[in-house]
């Protein structure tokens, strides 16, 4: 059985590896997803990283991402809680490596969202994994633009399925 310290590693290991998809494939870029007669815009910045992740930091989002990105990050460097168990991370980690499929394949969108903590307006689900979007506001709340950012990466959540019947 492994050690505290080397699920922790294997969980940094997957952090730096996401982070490099992340680099390559969608940090700083924007995507449109049309659906119906209506459409939408996702971006993806680098200090949206660290919500996906499933972990705790002390150090500004920012900062997390480059460390990841440059596989500097270290096991000291986030932590677990009780509202960002090692479990979920361990669930989330192996998903977000794979977020671009969300940008490149058909996907589901779904309309509020409802978590415990949030409703979101938007999300984009292969039902597998789903993630959930919020406007960009700033710290006023106020609209800066039309666009919409990654706020929580979920993985086979009862969220969806409530959505899907609410649906049908």
């Amino acid at each position: 059985m492994a050690t505290k310290e080397e699920k922790k590693s294997a969980i940094r290991k997957e952090i730096i590896d996401a982070a490099s998809v992340y680099s390559q494939n969608l940090a700083g870029k924007t995507f449109l997803y049309v659906y119906g007669n209506e459409y939408f815009e996702v971006t993806f910045p680098v200090d949206h990283f660290l919500h996906l992740t499933g972990v705790e930091t002390g150090l500004p989002a920012k900062e997390f991402y480059k460390n990841a990105k440059k596989g500097k990050l270290t096991n000291n460097q986030f932590y677990f809680t009780d509202r960002h168990p090692y479990a979920n991370a361990k669930k989330k980690l192996p998903c977000l490596k794979r977020l671009t499929e969300l940008t490149n394949e058909m996907v589901c969108i779904l309309r509020d969202m409802r978590t415990v903590t949030i409703i979101y307006k938007l999300s984009v689900t292969n039902l597998e994994f789903t993630l959930g979007l919020t406007e960009n506001v700033d710290a006023n709340g106020e609209k800066v633009n039309n666009l919409y950012l990654p706020m929580s990466l979920r993985v086979e959540d009862s969220s969806v399925a409530k959505v899907m019947a609410e649906m049908l």
